[in-house]
C-alpha cells in the first residue's frame, strides 16, 4: 500500500459531513446502541473500558472479524461504513467523525477478513471520499488531497 499528498490551490465547497460515502453503492450509518447491517456485515459499538475510546465490532456472515479500537476523540455515536471492489478485490472503508471543532476525521481501510491495511487519524477536515481504480482518495476542506493506493 502507497499514500501520497497532493496540495492544491483552489478550495473546495464542504460536502455534508455527514455523507462521506454517499457516491458509494454500498455505505451506511452505524449509530450507537444500533447494531446495523449492511449486506453481510454487522456493526456494533462496544465501551473501551479505562479511556473513554470505542471498540467498533464487525460481524460478516455471523463470525466476528474486526475487533477495532477508535480513540475516543472521534467517537460522536456515529460511523460511517462502506464496501468497495479494488481491483478485483472487496475491502471494508470505515470513517469516525472528531468530536472536537477541529473536524478531523479517523479513516481505516479493511479486508472483507478484517485484517487492517489501513487506519489513521487526519489531521485535516475530510470534504469527500473518492474510489479509483487502484485505491482511495479523500479531499480536504484545505484543497489537499491523499490518495492510497493498495
Amino acid at each position: 500500500m502507497q499514500t501520497e499528498i497532493t496540495q492544491q490551490v483552489t478550495s473546495k465547497t464542504r460536502a455534508d459531513r455527514n455523507n462521506y460515502f454517499a457516491g458509494f453503492a454500498e455505505h451506511v450509518h452505524v449509530r450507537r446502541n444500533m447494531p446495523t447491517r449492511m449486506g453481510s456485515f454487522e456493526f456494533n459499538f462496544v465501551r473501551s473500558g479505562t479511556d473513554n475510546g470505542v471498540l467498533i465490532q464487525v460481524y460478516h456472515d455471523g463470525l466476528r472479524i474486526m475487533l477495532e479500537r477508535i480513540p475516543s476523540t472521534f467517537y460522536m455515536g456515529e460511523l460511517q461504513a462502506s464496501e468497495v471492489q479494488i481491483g478485483g478485490r472487496d475491502y471494508l472503508l470505515l470513517a469516525a467523525n472528531s468530536r472536537t471543532s477541529t473536524q478531523r476525521m479517523w479513516f481505516g481501510i479493511f479486508r472483507h477478513d478484517g485484517s487492517k491495511l489501513y487506519a489513521a487519524s487526519l489531521e485535516q477536515s475530510v470534504v469527500r471520499v473518492n474510489q479509483n481504480e487502484d485505491g482511495i482518495s479523500l479531499f480536504f476542506l484545505s484543497g489537499d488531497s491523499m490518495r492510497i493506493k493498495i
